[in-house]
């Protein structure tokens, strides 16, 4: 069986929550997590970003860094990076022909052995720093194994609160799992009810909280004002934490040369092309903020997929206004949002365009209509990546 059918058949049909398999998985290993310098990242959105401006940053100053993200936008091997470069496929191979059979006998699941093989090749790698983000939630979620030398709390907003709650305080309560007893965590402002908990939270477990609102000012590569509050935490990081010499030249020089991909990411540039993985009601209007700040002459094409329980209908008025055409799709994988179902959810929008074969070849065809000054963004979730690889002809390979 090939190494990525063999990861794709351990994913379950729930998502399973707890520790007890990383934790006997982790041992299987060796227990790699504890022989290394983590900075672990929690939050609803943002926290990939966070991660990579991290990454970016202690690489330009010269140390070797593992980075640990989720989802993949094209190959799982994105996942995992080190000096920002994807593993490759033997990589995988030597991880599972040591431990598969601990894999299977932990009953392990995807996202589980993942985890354990990224902690895995960063210690056999002698990384500096691991810069890791939580799957889901935090308390429960595998990468909170690790013994971090810092944690950090992205903005914390409603989603996947079929698994995490169905309030804000419950979600954030999930995400305070990450704290830990005399290690700083470090979060952005939040709602007022979501930072109530995290403060709890952190007094009850002995964490020092740190709450920085310092945004970003500095020239940044990734657009939005969002990322200038996400670099603003990555930031008050690196400032605080006296284990590595980073100089402020690195800093500057770390954000003009960044890469995140995803992220308001151009593709195109006559006729425009934004590619832009921003997933629930709060990622879509950041998206949306940023982009009412171009200026376009032609018309505003919207091409929308979404994963299953995500509920949008909020921005639905937004996007009707904002767009001449909305192309309502789906992704053909488990858990994604019928385009009939999503067409309903933006309320039947009378500029909407129904398109059930989305596919290299239709989008291409879709591409070649457009006018130069027309300008398509392509939105709702990091499942694009595969096909945008194909009909642009790029890999996301590298940072």
């Amino acid at each position: 069986m090939d190494i990525h059918d063999f990861l794709k058949s351990l994913k379950p049909g729930k998502i399973k929550l707890g520790l007890e398999r990383t934790r006997a998985l982790m041992a299987e290993c060796g227990n790699p997590q504890k022989e290394l310098k983590v900075i672990q990242v929690a939050g609803t959105n943002g926290k990939g970003s966070v991660c990579a401006i991290l990454e970016k940053i202690y690489r330009t100053a010269g140390y070797k860094t593992g980075l640990f993200t989720s989802p993949h936008l094209n190959k799982l091997n994105e996942r995992i990076r080190i000096n920002g470069i994807a593993i490759d496929d033997n990589e995988i191979y030597n991880f599972l022909n040591k431990y598969g059979r601990g894999v299977i006998r932990t009953d392990a699941s995807f996202f589980e052995t993942i985890t354990a093989l990224g902690f895995w090749l960063f210690k056999k790698h002698h990384v500096d720093i691991a810069i890791m983000e939580t799957g889901l939630g935090g308390r429960l979620d595998s990468v909170t194994i690790c013994e971090p030398i810092a944690t950090a709390i992205t903005k914390i907003s409603m989603d996947h609160v079929e698994i995490l709650g169905d309030t804000i305080e419950k979600i954030a309560s999930e995400k305070a799992g990450i704290m830990k007893k005399d290690i700083p965590c470090f979060t952005l402002m939040q709602n007022a009810n979501a930072m109530a908990v995290l403060k709890n939270h952190a007094m009850k477990v002995g964490c020092p909280l740190e709450i920085t609102q310092s945004i970003n000012s500095k020239e940044i590569s990734l657009h939005g004002k969002h990322q200038n509050e996400n670099s603003g935490l990555a930031l008050a990081i690196v400032e605080e934490l006296d284990q590595f010499n980073v100089e402020e030249h690195h800093i500057s020089s770390a954000f003009e040369s960044l890469k995140w991909y995803g992220r308001y990411q151009v593709l195109s540039e006559e006729p425009k092309i934004i590619f832009d993985v921003g997933h629930n009601e709060d990622g879509i209007r950041a998206f949306l903020n940023t982009f009412s700040k171009e200026k376009i002459n032609g018309k505003k094409h919207l091409l929308l997929a979404l994963q299953s329980r995500k509920n949008i209908s909020k921005l639905a008025p937004s996007l009707i206004k904002k767009f001449d055409n909305i192309i309502c799709s789906e992704i053909k994988i488990k858990n994604f949002m019928p385009t009939k179902e999503l067409c309903v959810s933006l309320d039947y929008p009378e500029n909407a365009i129904i398109n059930e074969n989305l596919n290299p070849n239709s989008l291409q065809k879709y591409i070649e209509k457009l006018n130069k000054e027309d300008v398509l963004c392509i939105v709702g979730t990091h499942y694009f990546g595969e096909l945008i690889s194909k009909v642009f002809k790029i890999s996301f390979d590298n940072l």
